[in-house]
């Protein structure tokens, strides 16, 4: 493969890379949905020829644009590609050229300075066209690899790659890869329109049927006389052509570069994506439509656009596609949009004033037994073009060509008038309170229904008023009823309930109940007060309260007090969480017998012995314990709970205390002087860290810059002056001997 060598790449253009690459970041989860499907092709003759400029103008007779985009594609070669790009592509034909234009959003535009034709390098050939962007058209007229059994990739699912490389130098180059390789910009005529200032570039290339028939037999094995289709064959009005897009965007990668996250590839492949659909996700039978999941495109089967050549332009209109023939006067039906279920489904003579001449295949599907009516204006009908409507009857003037298609069809058919005299109306379903109703009005003559109405909806039964909403001293409720038939409200009021109050805690005045006083108590909503004197003589002790709540380190306390006096009647401790709390990372355990069996010491407070398991530290057993004389020493790795669970050798019960590790994080100021910064607070310091940017403990020895300074360089120094080499943010860390790390980020310079 030829060293691509991107040194040109500019300062604006990566500027437009950073741009592109932060816009289309939200789209980066968003996956392939769809097939980019049919595209229905007017021929040029309809309109107007179009003008090989690089200028997709109205009146050229073109395809709507498709937008090719990552919901209808999929990653090719290594799965690591990032779909930036879209295009919008479209095309035409006449009985001599395929034309092909695009218009291409790519925000890393990077052109190419030479094509395997012109190689430079001299390392040979290549099968992509160019060093830069390239924009690949593959076809397979009338579907023939599909037709000679070809379903898989290369060596049996040959296609020429037409490979359409913008250059720098603003021209434009056709190479031909995989089959005949070759450039062949001489044999077609292309225009290239490059607009820096919006990343976009825009193409027409006009291809010789004749080319695309030669391709087509080479990759087939065979020569353009034995594969017996002719340039007629493929540009005929009716044919259809599988076609496939990908586009290589090619950008400049190191390890170093600040986009590299986003670009994975290679310094000369760059990063290879298939931006066409070639993975079908419908249902239809083989080999068109066989379902796949979107994965390495290079591995699928089919291509997934399917391109129809006729003589007309694809417009949609109410419910229904349709293609505009005969100088825009007549209406070609393709499919039907509305409901299956409409019933009579009464075909229009005209669309948009146009009249309906032509139904294509599969136009109207699954419409069962419903009654559609079809115009005498039809004067062609496709085979199936009602499929798997079953139990339909047909409605169709006698004489006319409908009429005709169903006795050739053996579908069953009612003779209709082409004009109808209305009859009675009949009520199809009648309304409700809830719901309108229908009613149909018929021909006398045929029975065609040919008209449908609306009956209004019925009064509703209104039932109970009930409380929706409670009322309050200071606030209205309210009160609703509802339809008895279909629940719809159907009446809401307001009503009052003074007496609604929500009292506050009672307080005392002269001396409480218990000693011979009153008590009121005040409405939090309207401030109603109420005063009594119960009579109580005694203090009664109300529910426990806690007033001051225990902490891992500390004992807490709650009292019952009494209900009226509030005197305390009773008090409890409320033991601590925490058995033992320390000042020191080493945990020293007392008492180690030899009955003792075995010591852990777990991170985190746990209570049972599969806890301690699963978050153990240490563990001691009773050979070690006695080995070292039955004294047990541990030095935990940072302040925090631990868990000391001790085993014993008989059947006494496990004993299980917590302890609190606290030590106060050192007084560490850093003070900036420039270039250099003082360090205080360094008493029983082990090591002092530096490195570039902002660090962690566990990232700072792999920062620019990095630098350890040991106690004995500090040799007692406190404060320390460090010197750093570099201006901007650094992190300094300073680990003390018992094992606490302080961080404090400084800028310098």
């Amino acid at each position: 493969m030829k060293k691509f060598i991107f040194v040109l790449l500019s300062a604006v253009l990566l500027t437009a890379l950073a741009v592109g690459i932060s816009a289309a970041s939200d789209r980066d989860n968003v996956g392939f949905t769809y097939d980019v499907g049919d595209i229905y092709v007017p021929g040029a003759q309809y309109g107007v020829t179009p003008t090989i400029d690089g200028v997709i103008s109205t009146n050229e007779t073109y395809s709507d644009p498709v937008r090719i985009d990552n919901l209808n594609t999929s990653t090719a070669w290594t799965y690591r590609s990032r779909n930036l790009v879209d295009i919008d592509y479209s095309t035409t034909w006449d009985s001599e050229y395929m034309y092909i234009a695009a218009h291409v959003w790519d925000p890393t535009p990077f052109f190419s300075t030479f094509s395997p034709d012109n190689d430079d390098d001299g390392e040979g050939g290549s099968g992509y066209g160019g060093n830069g962007d390239v924009f690949v058209f593959s076809i397979d007229p009338l579907g023939l690899r599909a037709k000679n059994g070809r379903f898989y990739w290369e060596s049996s699912n040959p296609t020429a790659w037409y490979s359409i490389v913008p250059m720098e130098d603003g021209s434009l180059v056709v190479y031909r890869g995989k089959y005949n390789e070759g450039d062949i910009t001489d044999q077609v005529e292309g225009a290239l329109v490059v607009d820096s200032a919006s990343s976009t570039w825009t193409f027409e290339v006009k291809m010789p049927w004749s080319v695309i028939i030669a391709d087509t037999a080479a990759c087939l094995d065979t020569t353009v006389e034995e594969l017996g289709y002719t340039v007629e064959d493929f540009a005929a009005i009716g044919a259809d052509h599988n076609a496939m897009i990908r586009y290589m965007d090619r950008w400049f990668y190191s390890s170093s570069d600040p986009y590299s996250g986003y670009h994975v590839g290679y310094l000369d492949e760059g990063a290879r994506f298939t931006i066409s659909c070639n993975i079908t996700v419908t249902e239809n039978p083989l080999p068109d439509g066989t379902p796949a999941s979107a994965g390495n495109a290079v591995d699928a089967n089919l291509y997934g656009i399917y391109l129809h050549l006729d003589e007309g332009k694809v417009y949609t209109s109410g419910q229904y596609t349709y293609m505009s023939v005969a100088a825009d006067t007549e209406a070609k039906i393709i499919s039907y949009n509305g409901p299956t279920t409409t019933n009579p489904l009464i075909i229009p003579s005209t669309i948009d004033g146009k009249t309906v001449t032509y139904i294509y295949a599969k136009a109207f599907q699954k419409i069962v037994k419903g009654n559609v009516y079809i115009p005498s204006t039809v004067t062609e009908m496709e085979t199936n073009a009602f499929y798997s409507c079953l139990g339909t009857k047909y409605y169709v003037v006698e004489g006319s060509y409908a009429h005709s298609y169903c006795v050739a069809k053996k579908l069953s058919y009612i003779l209709s008038c082409e004009e109808h005299t209305p009859g009675d109306w009949t009520i199809v379903t009648d309304s409700t309170c809830s719901a309108t109703g229908t009613k149909t009005q018929s021909c006398s003559v045929c029975g065609l229904v040919f008209k449908t109405e609306v009956i209004a909806k019925k009064a509703h039964t209104a039932g109970e008023l009930v409380v929706t909403t409670v009322a309050l001293c200071n606030k209205t409720g309210i009160k609703q009823s509802h339809c008895t038939v279909c629940g719809q409200l159907t009446q809401s009021i307001t009503y009052a309930d003074p007496n609604n109050h929500a009292f506050g805690e009672w307080s005392y005045t002269e001396a409480p109940f218990c000693k011979g006083g009153s008590k009121t108590h005040t409405c939090t909503r309207c401030n109603k007060s109420e005063t009594t004197n119960d009579g109580i003589t005694v203090c009664t002790a109300g529910e426990w309260k806690v007033i001051v709540s225990p902490t891992e380190k500390t004992y807490g306390a709650r009292v019952k007090q009494c209900v009226c006096c509030n005197d305390i009647m009773e008090a409890q401790i409320i033991e601590r969480t925490i058995d033992r709390v320390i000042d020191t990372l080493t945990i020293d355990i007392d008492g180690i017998g030899e009955n003792t069996s075995y010591v852990f010491v777990a991170k985190g407070m746990h209570g049972d012995y599969r806890m301690v398991q699963n978050n153990k530290l240490y563990g001691a057993s009773a050979l070690r314990l006695q080995q070292n004389g039955y004294e047990f020493s541990y030095t935990v790795p940072e302040p925090g709970v631990y868990t000391i669970y001790i085993r014993f050798k008989d059947d006494t019960d496990p004993i299980c205390y917590h302890v609190y590790v606290e030590i106060p994080e050192p007084e560490v100021n850093v003070t900036v002087d420039g270039m250099s910064a003082s360090v205080e607070g360094l008493d029983d310091v082990k090591v002092i860290r530096i490195g570039y940017g902002e660090c962690t403990a566990a990232n700072i020895k792999q920062a620019e810059g990095y630098k350890g300074i040991n106690a004995s360089t500090i040799n007692g120094a406190d404060p320390y002056t460090i010197n750093f080499t570099k201006a901007g943010t650094w992190t300094v860390l300073v680990e003390f001997n018992n094992g606490l790390k302080v961080i404090r980020y400084v800028t310098v310079g």
